[in-house]
């Protein structure tokens, strides 16, 4: 998700588009597992990742689990933005200048021991 530069000293915030594209992903973690899901920004703006949910099965709370956005790199998920210490509800943001991203979703400490079902969502131009 890589930032232009220019020869304008005035900073600019990122901007989202009037008509912004939600896609959800839903999946199960297991230990040490991660998952990455792939998505296409079709121009400028920025990028939202949230942990709608996340539970295991037993009805226990959910371990903290790590999440990350960042762009494609061959077959690689290659972070820019990251949060190790998730919960539902958690989300972080990026900008992009458009193209094949990629949402991932890991266990950050190796503290998953029953799979974990997990639901993102993500907001991007």
């Amino acid at each position: 998700m890589p930032a232009g530069c220019g020869s304008d000293s005035t900073p600019t915030s990122p901007t989202t588009p009037a008509n912004p594209t939600t896609v959800t992903f839903s999946g199960t973690l297991s230990a040490n597992g991660a998952a990455n899901h792939v998505f296409t920004a079709t121009g400028a703006g920025t990028v939202t990742l949230t942990l709608t949910s996340v539970s295991i099965e037993s009805g226990a709370t959910p371990p903290i689990i790590g999440i990350s956005l960042g762009g494609m790199n061959n077959l690689a998920c290659t972070a820019v933005v990251s949060r190790d210490q998730a919960v539902q509800g958690s989300s972080i943001a990026g900008t992009t200048a458009g193209g094949t991203l990629c949402a991932r979703v890991f266990d950050a400490y190796g503290v998953v021991t029953d799979p974990v079902s997990y639901t993102l969502t993500v907001v991007h131009p």
